[in-house]
């Protein structure tokens, strides 16, 4: 296994650890480059399902013909300089589902793909009042006495 550090320009990681980290995040991670093929997925519990088939292909490979207009959409939009994402929230077999996409540029500002982040927000939806958990009730408490963070 690869030890080499990758240099993420606020830190390094080795490949493994990368891996790791995304495997753990609780959403999905989807990459598609600056020609409309989809290049990257994160593992792990997917919202989507997805296979290794379909990486390469073209976005118009990989939706379908109902929803090509919006993925044109998007896409035409962060191609002509739309930096601010896109966010759908969707109820999908009972649950509420957030999908982000992201436009992804270089330093000069061109444009480089899409980022799809998208994860289940039914429990987060459902919070009527603040969270945490029992055994951390205590030290939170005394945190926010004394003005520090959380």
């Amino acid at each position: 296994m690869d030890k080499a550090a990758l240099d993420l320009g606020s830190g390094t990681l080795t490949l493994e650890e990368l891996r790791m980290m995304l495997r753990s995040l609780p959403l999905n991670i989807d990459y598609v480059d600056e020609n409309d093929a989809f290049r990257y997925y994160s593992n792990g519990d997917r919202l989507f399902k997805l296979s290794t088939d379909e990486l390469g292909k073209n976005l118009e490979e990989c939706h379908s013909e109902k929803s090509m207009p919006m993925v044109k959409e998007i896409t035409g939009a962060f191609r002509k300089g739309r930096n601010e994402p896109y966010r759908f929230v969707n109820l999908k077999e009972g649950r509420w589902l957030e999908v982000r996409y992201i436009p992804l540029r270089d330093e000069k500002g061109d444009y480089k793909g899409i980022l799809e982040l998208s994860q289940d927000i039914t429990e987060a939806c459902n919070i009527k009042t603040p969270y945490v958990p029992p055994e951390f009730g205590e030290l939170l408490e005394q945190s926010r006495r004394n003005n520090e963070h959380p």
